[in-house]
């Protein structure tokens, strides 16, 4: 949902990103999908930032989003995990990403039978085989979605709170975090 209402924005260049009408548009998507049941505090510390730019960056390559954290969680999810965090995150983000373009490809490709009723035979034929790659491709980033977030983030995480619940000191906390982004990262 969020994707679809900031593409436009994030396709020009990130010069012009401005990032407090993106956390608008996310407060939005907040409260018109099923986010708006968790609790308040953790909705609020969802935030829009802009990474660093390089010339000729679109919003695509400098936008994220963050998980605002406060003491003591900083001291088991230092900076290096949530430079670890915001590494995933964009990964995910991007199979999103293309995701949502393949559908919008599938979507124009559709309607051209409608929109041009006189096409001719090698136009329906090339509009078969683009249709025959988008669902390959459409197959492929589902299974890619799938395998990260059931076979790897998922059992993981089961894992992760095994062991958290299973500590018996910080200690024994900080290092199965830190086995669980090994993990997740790889």
């Amino acid at each position: 949902w969020y994707q679809r209402r900031v593409r436009e924005d994030l396709s020009g260049l990130s010069s012009s990103l401005q990032t407090s009408m993106l956390q608008s548009k996310l407060e939005t998507a907040q409260r018109a999908t099923n986010a708006q049941y968790h609790n308040v505090d953790v909705i609020r510390r969802v935030s829009v930032i802009k990474l660093e730019e390089s010339g000729g960056d679109t919003g695509w390559d400098v936008f994220t989003i963050d998980y605002v954290l406060n003491c003591p969680l900083t001291v088991i999810v230092n900076q290096d995990s949530r430079e670890t965090y915001l590494c995933i995150f964009r990964m995910l983000w991007k199979t999103k990403r293309i995701e949502h373009g393949l559908r919008r490809i599938w979507g124009k490709t559709a309607t051209w039978e409608r929109t041009l009723p006189h096409i001719t035979r090698d136009i329906r034929e090339l509009r078969h085989l683009v249709n025959i790659v988008c669902a390959e491709m459409q197959h492929f980033i589902s299974q890619v979605q799938y395998y990260i977030n059931f076979e790897v983030l998922e059992c993981s995480w089961k894992e992760l709170e095994t062991a958290v619940n299973t500590a018996e000191n910080l200690d024994n906390i900080i290092e199965a975090h830190k086995r669980f982004l090994g993990i997740v990262s790889e």
